[in-house]
């Protein structure tokens, strides 16, 4: 075997290699060479719609602040992969053109590159012109950069039509909305600034796009969101409207979002289906923390933080079912931590941690014929101001395993405002202690199941059933240390296999 042949080839294959990336270099430096046009003083260009004019695919505008502010609307249509690049500050001002201008619109283009200007005072004409920056008539893969645009009389930043667009770092203030993406898809808007717009920070309809680490501070409305879009890390603050992270769709997915401080209204509302939250916070929100609004179904809710809100910290609205909420915190709202609406059914609550409200959890039903089905499972409720669970009308539901320490009530069984009775209730393996009153308490109640609960050193009687509370069974529990009685039955109930210290009626209870 030739040893210099073997050595030769990989050397003939490298030196082959380099020759042809340098040819395909060369080639590609005549065929695709960028030109850089500069508008400023002392410049070929005076204008950046003149430049924008004369550039070809890969060419860069650079846009020096030495004739700012530039008082014109620059268009950008039937174009391709042209960068236009602030130098210094340079400002585009429309404060002097007619109504209607915008201050650079893309149409039917791709690949532009907008970055570092600021543009503002474009005038609002009541037909849709006055927009900082406007894409449409399907614009797509264009990047925005570190832009200001501001105290225009329509959008900040509006893209229609128009996909697969990335909006970064921008700041979109004191416009009638800062960011608006409507009827798009696939978009990505990351790490901007949307503050005191007159309606939205971000309004964006785009199915699989991402809206991720955006801040929006003293708006109407922070973000609304309609169907398959994805929400990660944005912060609202401040905000002054109604509903202020809006979810008016189905197939979202909310991820460790803060709402923090709205007045007087709501944080989070979710208007659809299937929508996924999983680590959010609603916090010192003026009405309650996380809306799932009527009629929707399926919504999967985790490990969110609903915190010392005005209202509720969780509303499950009428007319909901097959919700999950699991593994959140309810702590410090004003009335209820979780109030379940009426006609609600199949809601797994578990594992949640509800603490120091007035009530813990409000569950109601106005309809005696529906069975609700709602199931209430390992929580710890715990220090809320009145009762732990308050079950008005409810009927059919699940109780059971849960912590129930430290309520002025631990469990109370009433009628509805509209007269419907609790009724058919299972209550079993929960440990209730320590609260200040009755541990558990029916009032007119009918055909409930208590079974094997330890009901312990509780501040009036353990387990009290009134006069109109008939035909629930008592069956297997375990009632000690209560301050008055630690069983009480007014009526006709079934007693069988508890344990107790002291009872009062026909309760079949030995120590």
């Amino acid at each position: 075997m030739n040893w210099e042949q073997v050595k030769i080839k990989p050397i003939l294959v490298l030196f082959l290699f380099s020759f042809l990336l340098i040819i395909f270099f060369i080639i590609g430096f005549f065929l695709f060479q960028q030109k850089v046009l500069i508008v400023g003083d002392g410049f070929e260009f005076t204008t950046i719609q003149s430049a924008v004019d004369q550039s070809e695919p890969g060419d860069i505008i650079l846009v020096t602040d030495s004739l700012s502010p530039y008082a014109e609307p620059v268009e950008i249509m039937n174009k391709t992969g042209i960068s236009i690049i602030g130098i210094g500050k340079p400002v585009l001002d429309g404060s002097t053109l007619p109504a209607g201008s915008n201050g650079i619109s893309i149409s039917n283009s791709s690949r532009i590159r907008v970055k570092g200007l600021t543009i503002q005072e474009y005038i609002f004409d009541g037909f849709g012109g006055g927009n900082g920056i406007i894409v449409e008539n399907s614009s797509d893969l264009n990047l925005f950069v570190k832009n200001k645009l501001i105290s225009n009389g329509e959008f900040g930043f509006f893209a229609f039509e128009s996909s697969r667009n990335l909006v970064l770092s921008n700041k979109t203030n004191q416009n009638l909305d800062g960011i608006r993406i409507d009827l798009s898809e696939k978009d990505i808007v990351i790490g901007n600034e949307s503050n005191d717009n007159e309606v939205f920070g971000i309004l964006i309809s785009s199915p699989n796009s991402l809206t991720l680490g955006n801040v929006m501070e003293r708006n109407d409305t922070g973000i609304d969101a309609q169907d398959q879009e994805i929400f990660i890390a944005n912060k609202i603050i401040d905000s002054t409207g109604e509903d202020v992270f809006e979810v008016d769709g189905s197939e979202n997915i909310l991820i460790g979002n803060k709402v923090i401080r709205t007045i007087d209204e709501d944080g989070i509302k979710i208007d659809g289906d299937f929508n996924i939250l999983i680590g959010n916070v609603a916090i010192e929100n003026g009405e309650t923390g996380l809306i799932i609004d009527d009629d929707t179904q399926n919504n999967i809710v985790i490990g969110n933080r609903l915190l010392n809100n005005g209202e509720d910290g969780l509303l499950v609205d009428e007319d909901t079912l097959d919700h999950l909420v699991m593994n959140n915190k309810m702590i410090g709202n004003q009335r209820n931590g979780i109030r379940i609406a009426d006609r609600t059914f199949n809601i797994m609550f578990k594992r949640n941690v509800v603490k120091e409200n007035t009530i813990g959890i409000f569950l109601r039903n106005d309809l005696e014929t529906f069975d609700q089905e709602i199931k209430i499972i390992n929580n710890k409720i715990i220090g809320n101001i009145e009762e732990g669970i308050l079950f008005g009308g409810a009927i059919a539901n699940t109780i059971n395993h849960n912590t129930i320490h430290r309520n002025g009530i631990g469990i109370r069984f009433t009628e509805d405002e509209d007269g419907t009775l609790a009724q058919e209730n299972v209550i079993s393996h929960n440990s209730i202690t320590k609260n200040e009153g009755d541990g558990i308490m029916f009032e007119e109640s009918l055909n409930n199941t208590i079974e094997k609960n330890h009901i312990l050193s509780n501040g009036a009687v353990g387990l009290f059933l009134d006069v109109d509370s008939t035909g629930n069974q008592v069956l297997n529990n375990r009632a000690f240390f209560n301050f008055i009685l630690d069983i009480q039955d007014d009526d006709n109930n079934i007693f069988q296999g508890n344990k107790c210290g002291t009872s009062f009626g026909p309760v079949d209870c030995p120590n």
